[in-house]
């Protein structure tokens, strides 16, 4: 146990500071490439040197007015509705999440997603803790409240995806509106469903029997660092979070990408391969084993056999299909179990 809890301190605090390095290079990277554009837009003489473009025609896109307005009213409701739950917490770290953070997160994130294909490039990691923790806040019913924290720059995938379809944006809309309605009612079906097959946690489903007391335990560990001082779990949580966060690793995480990102730029390799490797630092490491044999085996197999532009056409079908069967086999194997969990077995 002692062995595991060392490492797991280890990679969490290196994870923090590698994260770091990602979120600063995310906002540099895409600060150059406005400002090319800007410049770019200037020199042509294009009005007001205007960094966005016309939305495809097709897709149904409204005025910019009416989504910020929405946009506005939502972030403005999140920020109410903390206040109602959790008066204590300052509403000005509210506001900031809400109307500085979240924009500026959301529009950088969005360009590192066409930029380089990572959508982390803005993560500041542990922002939302960081906060409570500055914020002075003496409870735990911050860490339950909806802050309006928030990164919409996935959200241009969707976009590209209804351009690329030739799919309205209201089709969209109604969509989500259809499926919101049908997830609502059927999960609370199936929810039912599986809750009376056994007891939760139970050896009958084993991913919550393995992973819930972890979670449990990380989240208890923030939940009793911002007890009264006057108590001693809070004493006792915020002294063991100070042994888990390491500054020293932290900063041999942000010291280790920060000298990948100069080596990197030196050989002038492509902007990818850093958020490739320093992505796999800020996690853990072995979720990117496979990932990176996979990418060697297209690269020198797949590619010399098919063509590298055959192979670069082919992956994204063999990708999608891949997730489908994925997916339905997934669906099938759930529906076994669920079946076979719910049939009682008499001997006679």
């Amino acid at each position: 146990p002692t062995k595991v809890s060392n490492e797991f301190d280890f990679w969490l605090s290196f994870g923090i500071g590698s994260s770091m390095i990602i979120a600063f290079t995310g906002f540099i990277t895409a600060g150059r490439s406005m400002y090319a554009q800007w410049k770019k837009n200037k020199e042509e003489g294009t009005e007001g040197g205007s960094l966005s473009e016309a939305p495809p025609e097709g897709r149904g896109d409204m005025d910019i007015v009416w989504p910020l307005m929405f946009w506005i009213a939502a972030t403005i409701g999140f920020i109410v509705m903390c206040q109602i739950l959790v008066p204590e917490f300052h509403w000005g770290w509210l506001v900031f999440f809400g109307f500085v953070y979240t924009p500026i997160s959301s529009y950088i994130g969005a360009r590192m997603i066409g930029l380089t294909g990572s959508p982390y490039g803005a993560d500041i990691p542990y922002l939302r803790e960081a906060a409570i923790f500055l914020s002075g806040y003496r409870g735990v019913a911050v860490w339950f409240a909806p802050l309006p924290l928030h990164d919409h720059g996935l959200a241009v995938a969707t976009y590209k995806q209804l351009e690329l379809t030739k799919t309205k944006f209201i089709s969209y809309v109604k969509l989500t509106a259809v499926t919101m309605v049908v997830i609502f009612i059927f999960s609370f079906i199936f929810w039912e469903f599986i809750w009376r097959l056994g007891p939760i946690p139970s050896s009958t489903y084993y991913f919550v029997q393995t992973f819930w007391p972890f979670d449990a335990t990380m989240q208890t560990m923030w939940l009793k660092s911002t007890l009264p001082a006057g108590e001693v779990e809070g004493a006792v949580g915020l002294e063991l979070l100070r042994d888990i966060i390491k500054p020293e690793y932290i900063g041999a995480g942000f010291g280790v990408a920060s000298l990948m990102y100069v080596v990197l730029a030196v050989l002038k390799a492509p902007t990818l391969i850093f958020f490739g490797f320093v992505g796999s630092l800020a996690g853990w490491p072995h979720y990117v084993i496979l990932q990176f044999a996979g990418a060697l085996l297209g690269r020198y197999y797949f590619a010399k056999r098919f063509g590298e532009s055959k192979w670069k056409a082919y992956a994204p079908i063999l990708l999608a299909g891949y997730y489908c069967g994925m997916g339905l086999i997934g669906m099938t194997s759930v529906s076994v179990v669920l079946i076979s969990k719910a049939v009682s077995q008499v001997v006679f």
